[in-house]
């Protein structure tokens, strides 16, 4: 049976807007606007309580036929679509670590979104996971060799230029988290590498989880 033989119905819950259009998509430095509908500014409420949020938006601009393409060369090397970053993808999904700059109504401004403008987003989940009142965050992960040529445009992603030097989780084309969950004697070396008023969560309830 084939992918192709399903399908589900999925429905924006608000657009990207980009306040600098002209410059590189790719600069993770740069603010970008996240409208929401309006009917669904209610649920935003207690976001600001966190410093950082992934953002969950569709790729609208990936043609039918590139939906198709199911392997890709990297650095000369053939993986299958779900082993890289492309968008080109059976579906085009884009998740972004973002850091949020500001909340007014139902409009978020968040700095490290590398959506287009006009980008339909799905969802918004804060950063990081937790599950009975303790943080997943990853400290070790395993990634595939990397050329240095493939990053050197984008050497670090601190998420934030606005207070000095930051903690950069990883360089810009393998900043993803692969969570797991620590122990809860083992405290998270993110969230301890930034200061408490650049990096924040709620307090978290034992009963909450994703």
């Amino acid at each position: 049976m084939s992918y192709r033989d399903h399908s589900i119905e999925i429905r924006p819950i608000g657009r990207v807007h980009r306040i600098s259009p002209t410059k590189d998509v790719a600069d993770r430095s740069l603010v970008s606007q996240i409208v929401l509908l309006s009917d669904l500014e209610p649920a935003l409420d207690g976001i600001d309580q966190f410093s950082h949020l992934y953002v969950i938006y569709w790729l609208d601009r990936v043609s039918s036929e590139n939906r198709c393409v199911l392997t890709h060369t990297t650095n000369r090397i053939p993986r299958g679509v779900f082993a890289t970053r492309k968008p080109w993808r059976p579906n085009p999904i884009g998740l972004d670590l973002v850091e949020l700059v500001r909340h007014e109504a139902n409009i978020l401004w968040v700095r490290g979104l590398d959506a287009l403008e006009d980008s339909p987003v799905l969802d918004i989940k804060p950063y990081p996971e937790w599950v009975s009142g303790r943080l997943i965050v990853v400290t070790d992960f395993r990634v595939p060799q990397i050329s240095p040529s493939a990053i050197a445009p984008f050497p670090t992603c601190s998420l934030s230029s606005s207070a000095g030097p930051r903690l950069v989780l990883l360089p810009v084309l393998l900043q993803r988290p692969w969570l797991y969950h620590a122990e809860p004697s083992l405290r998270s070396p993110v969230l301890e590498s930034l200061p408490s008023s650049e990096a924040k969560v709620p307090a978290l309830e034992q009963s909450e989880g994703k």
